[in-house]
Parts: C-alpha cells; sequence; structure tokens
C-alpha cells in the first residue's frame, strides 16, 4: 500500500506542475496579447511623427 501511496502523491506532485506550467504559460501569452498593440501603436506614431517632423524641416 505505501508503493501504491507514494506513486499517488507522485503523480499528484507532477499534475500540479503541470497545471502551475499551464496557467504561466497562458498568463505569459495574455500579457503578449496585450504588449503587442502597444507596441504597433508606438510604433505607428513614430513614423507619423518622423513624416511630420520631414516636411516641417522641407519648409
Amino acid at each position: 500500500m505505501d508503493v501504491l501511496e507514494a506513486g499517488l502523491k507522485e503523480q499528484r506532485e507532477e499534475l500540479s506542475r503541470i497545471r502551475f506550467e499551464i496557467e504561466t504559460s497562458q498568463k505569459t501569452g495574455e500579457r503578449l496579447e496585450r504588449l503587442a498593440p502597444s507596441l504597433i501603436a508606438g510604433a505607428t506614431i513614430a513614423v507619423i511623427a518622423g513624416v511630420i517632423l520631414s516636411i516641417i524641416r522641407s519648409l
């Protein structure tokens, strides 16, 4: 019986570790999904500002 209990304990620990890894991966994915639009918006603003500055300098 001790062998079965030890095996069950190992399986529970492994399952707990896998759940933690899955949750961590999902949270990381969600953060990246929020970060991507911000990076795109920032790059777009930088390009627009660069074009506007170029136009102003040429006047």
